[in-house]
């Protein structure tokens, strides 16, 4: 169910996403010598199919153009490095045509190399992940048309759709472990109950978590620290979900100032290395996306009655473009109840009635 609503929900992005694309240098302009474009050429990476390789063999070689190697050796040993990293991006499950051959722009897509650090590559030494990183921004950097300094816009992630966020609520309680169940109760609780983005959320900690009561009612309230600090409530939903993540968290014997999952707030990728390692019954490979769950949390935002200002403060955003990119998500307004808050805009009836006499 969560793969058929993901690809449903994709194939609605794809057309926005394609006038939004990362512009892509012309990598036949780059001047190499000889030697090294007979190398790339010549290059064929070890334990790929026919159809891996048909299927990324022209993005492969665009990157290791652009890259500019400085040897023979270079593209021998690094080689693999893109070419792996261009099989991942094109056998993404959320990608629509599997068999398609890579575009180049897609291997652009922002966040890509840090997924990959923090799914295949997740277990390998930090050393080896810090070459390769090092490695595939250059190369990916370069490969771009976009001017240095410049950041290229990005189209914003689809949100889940509710059956889909039921479904991760229960993958999540369901985990095999306990270490598992409260890292992504936590990822899953945070992004679509509270709106955290995953750098956010790696700094959450219980000692930022409170309870307050409205009407009556006890409700998790979330400190966000760091550049964009704000409060946030968690939505009903995700209430019990973010109280379970805590409660292991205590029975582990974790500090109230050690983050909900992984060691430390500063570490990168952590919240990667969590949703990599969602396991069904039938083994891994459960899509879960940290800013997919914050859209989730927008979309539920702007379909309440909040004003823009106080969407944006509890939201972090600096400015509305992401809302309106995730309009279309939205439920239709009711006409007749729109009308009638743009008839009250700026007074009341009875402000009318008393200027009248």
């Amino acid at each position: 169910m969560l793969r058929a609503a993901r690809e449903s929900q994709q194939r609605r992005v794809e057309a926005k996403a394609a006038t939004t694309s990362v512009p892509v240098r012309d990598v036949a302009a780059v001047a190499l010598i000889p030697e090294i474009e007979d190398a790339i050429v010549a290059f064929r990476p070890y334990r790929f199919s026919d159809t891996d390789w048909a299927m990324v063999s022209e993005a492969t070689r665009a990157l290791l153009r652009a890259y500019e190697p400085p040897s023979v050796t270079w593209v021998q040993s690094q080689g693999g490095v893109v070419a792996r990293f261009c099989r991942f991006v094109a056998t993404r499950p959320e990608r629509g045509n599997a068999e398609a051959p890579l575009e180049l722009a897609e291997a652009l897509t922002g966040g890509l190399i840090e997924h990959y650090l923090a799914g295949p590559l997740a277990s390998t030494p930090d050393s080896t992940r810090a070459t390769v990183r090092s490695t595939l921004r250059r190369a990916t950097r370069r490969l771009s048309a976009v001017p240095s300094g410049v950041v290229a816009y990005h189209p914003v992630n689809p949100p889940y759709s509710e059956a889909e966020c039921a479904e991760l609520r229960r993958l999540a309680r369901f985990q095999p472990t306990t270490t598992a169940r409260r890292g992504l109760s936590a990822v899953v609780a945070l992004g679509s109950g509270a709106g955290l983005s995953a750098s956010e959320q790696r700094r959450v900690c219980p000692e930022h978590v409170s309870e307050i009561a409205i009407d009556g009612v006890a409700m998790l309230i979330v400190d966000v620290t760091g550049e964009r600090a704000r409060r946030v409530l968690v939505r009903a939903p995700y209430d019990e979900l973010l109280r379970d993540a805590l409660r292991l968290h205590h029975e582990q014997r974790r500090g109230r100032r050690t983050p909900l999952y992984g060691s430390k707030a500063d570490r990168h990728n952590v919240t990667g290395v969590v949703t990599a390692n969602a396991r069904t019954a039938l083994g891994p490979g459960v899509e879960v996306d940290p800013a997919r769950l914050r859209s989730t949390w927008l979309v539920a935002a702007m379909s309440a009655d909040l004003p823009l200002g106080v969407l944006l403060k509890v939201s972090g955003l600096r400015s509305a473009r992401t809302l309106v990119d995730l309009l279309s998500y939205c439920p239709a307004p009711d006409e007749e109840a729109v009308l009638a808050a743009l008839r009250l805009v700026g007074g009341t009836a009875s402000d009318d009635a008393g200027a009248a006499s």
